[in-house]
């Protein structure tokens, strides 16, 4: 008696010329040479991918090729094997129905595991997308997978105040507009990588950088009363005795008060007041010519000597967050900077005489970098040889020393101490507050120190201010 149980939806009875759904989709995939290429490619693709996240995970990402494989060619891969299937049944659509035909008593034992494979596919391809925007977004990928000659920007971010800020947060503006104007500027850059002709080093400011409404803005708001600031700096005279000093500032950032009125260094930025300035040089180290419009309505216009004409409105610029704030993502030190910063934490010994001028003048030799770290080390033993220095001081001045000359070094890129001042400072505030800049009364820009900071101790080795804040000095 004949078996009347019925078949379960899409499939056949066996030895039908009437293939199930499955049946039917393997045979597409199989009816041309290319939608089997796709189908083969994104499987192996898709496979890949699964094993490299199964075997490294994310911790695997730390290494910025690995990630760049994980998270964007092995998904692009799966998705170019993916569109080759649907263009290979177009290109061969009209010999489609006698390409299914001919493959009709060929078996289909693998037309499940086809399916199959295809969905993890697109499962794979999907959750590699969300993971790829997060990890293109990142340092790891920014600063070494992809603008590899970007690394000594992204090692000074990881030590800046913002080293949790995403890099795509200040360097690509905001929706569609923004994105596509970054990767068509990136395409110059990766031609000058591959041509090797780059500039050296990386030029500053960064003229096509968003607005700081659009970044700085987005945290930190131009009318908040910020107040001061207690700042605190040691440092060391080049002398025998390596003397010590402790300068102890407030301050004065101020911002919008109560009442309405804007105080303070944050007065050159807040929106009711409006500083236009005519760079002197591309890297706006001088400043000629400022016209400032105060909240009252009240217009100033200030020129250095010898500069007369008017410059056109074209070529001024408004101040905002970056013109004192240049290097708040990409600090680098200087020289002295760096043995102070060693000194005060213990790492350099202060019992050494001159240590702090012989320190100093060996950081500033014409080092490489394959060779820095054993020619300080050697310059430093030079330098320790017949004090009092015991081998574990030789070894922690030696690191600390090597560690800060590579992290603001780089002779290749013509990276080198200076190459980037900060404007934060008074190499910022003298650009206009020199004394030189005047209106056509022969008034100067105000100059006056209090304006900015209040010093409640200068060049003091012990200040006693220190103990009324509860600080101990270095």
């Amino acid at each position: 008696m004949a078996d009347t149980t019925p078949l379960p939806a899409g499939s056949s009875s066996p030895g039908s010329s009437h293939p199930g759904t499955l049946g039917r989709l393997h045979r597409l995939i199989r009816s041309n040479w290319i939608s089997t290429l796709g189908a083969a490619v994104a499987t192996v693709a898709a496979m890949g991918l699964v094993t490299t996240l199964a075997l490294e995970g994310r911790q695997g990402w730390d290494s910025p090729y690995l990630g760049l494989l994980t998270v964007v060619l092995l998904p692009l891969v799966t998705l170019g094997g993916l569109l080759l299937i649907p263009f290979g049944l177009l290109l061969y659509r009209r010999q489609l129905a006698a390409r299914i035909e001919a493959l009709s008593d060929r078996p289909m034992r693998t037309a499940r595991a086809v399916v199959m494979l295809t969905a993890v596919n697109f499962l794979a391809v999907g959750t590699a997308g969300y993971s790829g925007a997060e990890y293109l977004s990142s340092q790891q990928f920014c600063g070494k997978a992809c603008h590899k000659i970007m690394w000594p920007e992204a090692e000074a971010a990881r030590s800046s105040p913002h080293a949790n800020v995403q890099c795509v947060q200040c360097h690509v503006g905001e929706g569609a507009q923004g994105f596509i104007h970054a990767k068509l500027n990136g395409v110059a850059q990766l031609l000058g990588t591959f041509r090797n002709d780059y500039h050296r080093p990386i030029p500053t400011p960064v003229e096509d950088l968003p607005p700081t409404k659009a970044i700085c803005e987005r945290c930190h708001s131009p009318r908040r009363y910020l107040g001061t600031k207690l700042v605190v700096k040691t440092h060391f005279e080049p002398n025998e005795k390596n003397t010590g000093f402790v300068n102890v500032l407030l301050m004065r950032r101020g911002g919008e008060l109560p009442g309405g009125r804007v105080a303070g260094i944050h007065w050159h930025a807040h929106p009711s007041s409006t500083v236009e300035y005519l760079p002197g040089d591309v890297r706006r180290r001088t400043i000629p010519w400022v016209r400032a419009r105060f909240p009252d309505g009240r217009v100033e216009v200030y020129a250095a000597e010898g500069f007369q004409s008017e410059p056109d409105s074209a070529q001024l610029r408004r101040m905002d967050c970056t013109d004192c704030h240049n290097r708040v993502g990409h600090q680098f030190a200087t020289a002295e900077e760096v043995v102070d910063g060693a000194m005060a934490t213990g790492l350099i010994p202060r019992h050494v005489p001159f240590i702090r001028k012989k320190a100093a003048e060996v950081l500033q030799q014409p080092w490489t970098r394959e060779g820095a770290a054993a020619g300080i080390r050697a310059a430093v033993t030079k330098v320790l040889a017949g004090t009092a220095a015991t081998p574990d001081e030789l070894q922690r001045t030696a690191e600390a020393l090597s560690s800060g000359w590579l992290r603001n070094n780089d002779p290749d890129r013509k990276l080198e101490w200076g190459s980037y001042p900060t404007f934060t400072a008074h190499d910022g505030c003298f650009r206009c507050h020199d004394n030189k800049h005047k209106n056509a009364k022969g008034e100067p820009i105000a100059s006056k120190c209090s304006t900015c900071h209040v010093v409640l101790s200068e060049r003091q080795e012990n200040p006693a201010v220190l103990e009324t804040l509860g600080i101990r000095p270095k």
